[in-house]
């Protein structure tokens, strides 16, 4: 998470990184967001994108997890 973390402050417009984690059920959450649709698109493209894939990739190996079995997807976040 530190690694990733590190590299993708490098993306613009990255403003928030959150880790959940639920003890009952170890559910285990990151949330990354972006200030504008532009700006995650364009790290949706970014080489820098794609070296994160790969250290992503490697600690899900390291725990014996396949990606097929993480959800993922992209939300539309409102702060009131």
């Amino acid at each position: 998470m530190k690694e990733m973390s590190n590299k993708m402050k490098a993306s613009p417009g990255l403003f928030r990184v959150t880790r959940q984690v639920c003890k009952a059920e170890w559910a285990y959450e990151l949330s990354f967001v972006w200030d504008s649709k532009e700006n995650y698109g364009a790290w949706k493209e970014s080489d820098l994108q794609k070296e994160v894939h790969s250290i992503y990739q490697a600690a899900l190996e390291d725990c014996g997890i396949k990606e097929d079995d993480v959800y993922s997807g992209a939300r539309v976040v409102d702060d009131f």
